[in-house]
């Protein structure tokens, strides 16, 4: 047998090229796992401006980028800007409201990372889109 060459495609799958010494080829092609490449979840806060008529209050969006592909939605909550910290994409304050949107957000950000587990422990592919069609249908069904 001569050395393997790999060769790793956008489409993510392993192909191995096998030439035996009687020149024949045999080509094998496996799917790879998501999880086994290194994967850069990254779920992000912030308020848009633009989105609304007030000029004191303004939506939280949350975005999650997956190895660079992202994916953008609104939380369903409303912030009064001059309380929303945009380094630590939270509100300030300890108050009452403060805290029931700061505890909301980490709600939505953990499942996001269950979701997450879900597909890498299944072995399964997936970008910023489909954990975001997944959380959706989740939330439509009232469980967030």
């Amino acid at each position: 047998f001569s050395p393997l060459r790999f060769n790793v495609t956008k489409a993510m799958y392993f192909q191995a090229t096998i030439e035996l010494e009687t020149k024949t080829k045999f080509e094998l092609i496996l799917t790879l796992k998501y999880f086994t490449m290194k994967t850069k979840v990254s779920v992000l806060f912030y308020t848009r401006k633009s989105k609304t008529k007030s000029t004191s209050h303004a939506p939280i969006y949350m975005r999650i980028t997956i190895n660079g592909s992202r994916a953008e939605f609104s939380t369903g909550k409303m912030v009064e800007i001059s309380k929303w910290n945009s380094s630590t994409t939270r509100m300030r304050g300890n108050s009452g409201e403060a805290r029931v949107i700061n505890n909301h957000l980490d709600i939505l950000k953990s499942t996001v990372l269950e979701i997450e587990n879900k597909f890498v422990i299944n072995g399964e592919a997936f970008d910023a889109e489909d954990i975001k069609t997944i959380y959706l249908e989740i939330a439509m069904m009232g469980a967030i």
